[in-house]
Formats: C-alpha cells, sequence, structure tokens
C-alpha cells in the first residue's frame, strides 16, 4: 500500500460535504485500505471523482422545501438530466443507423442501370400507397 495514495485518497474524502465524510470516511478508508492489497485502486479514484463532482451539482436541485402536506418542486430541468437524455437519444440514433445500415444501398457505387431501377422502384410504392383523404367541409 503506497502512503502516497492513500494520502491522496483521503484529500478526495475531504472533499464530500461534512455529513456524508462524518457518516462514511473511516469506512471509505477502510475498503481503500482493503483494496490497496489487491492493486485495484483505481476504480475507487474513479467512483469517489464521479460521486463528488455529483455531489457538487446536485443539492440545488434537491433542495425543497417541506410544510404539512406542502412540497416545493423545483421546476427548472436540471442540466444533468438533459445531458443523460441526450446522451440516450444519440445512442439509440446510432445504434438504429448501425442495424439498418447493411439494407440501405449504396447508390454511389450503384450502376446508372441500377439506380434508375431503384429510384422506378420506390416511386412504385410511393405511388402505391393510399392517397390521405381530406374530410369535405
Amino acid at each position: 500500500m503506497s502512503p502516497l495514495l492513500r494520502t491522496l485518497y483521503r484529500g478526495m474524502i475531504r472533499m464530500y460535504p461534512a455529513s456524508f465524510r462524518s457518516e462514511f470516511g473511516e469506512e471509505m478508508l477502510w475498503i481503500f485500505d482493503e483494496e490497496s492489497r489487491a492493486s485495484r485502486t483505481l476504480p475507487l479514484f474513479l467512483d469517489a471523482a464521479r460521486s463528488i463532482a455529483l455531489r457538487r451539482v446536485r443539492p440545488a436541485s434537491e433542495k425543497t422545501a417541506t410544510a404539512g402536506y406542502y412540497v416545493e418542486i423545483h421546476s427548472a430541468v436540471p442540466a444533468q438530466r438533459v445531458a443523460q437524455a441526450i446522451l440516450v437519444f444519440l445512442y439509440f440514433a446510432l445504434g438504429v443507423a448501425i442495424v439498418i445500415s447493411p439494407w440501405v444501398p449504396k447508390l454511389s457505387t450503384m450502376s446508372h442501370i441500377a439506380r434508375e431501377r431503384y429510384h422506378l422502384t420506390t416511386l412504385k410504392i410511393i405511388a402505391s400507397l393510399p392517397a390521405a383523404r381530406l374530410p369535405k367541409t
């Protein structure tokens, strides 16, 4: 176990709020000592850094005032949830693009005749769709 790594980890624990530190600080150091014997300290450092960052971002969105049955809710959308929603959408779009890519014809590599056939087939499919009927006014 390296005393320098333990000192760095203890410094990271000091970045937590005092209430959290008093409740879990000793236990976190004990876990660090156990993991450092097995040379697995990197995940602990990464987890501590992520947790500290989240504790610094979340407090403003978690504060609520309660009085009886009334609870005041912060109406602004937290930036973290918006970012997560955007990432989920991007991962989903990328997954769909990867799945359908084998079936999308590569028009640039098609011959002139094959390209015309592809466009004619597409036009026939579109023409075979039923027309939209608007209600008479």
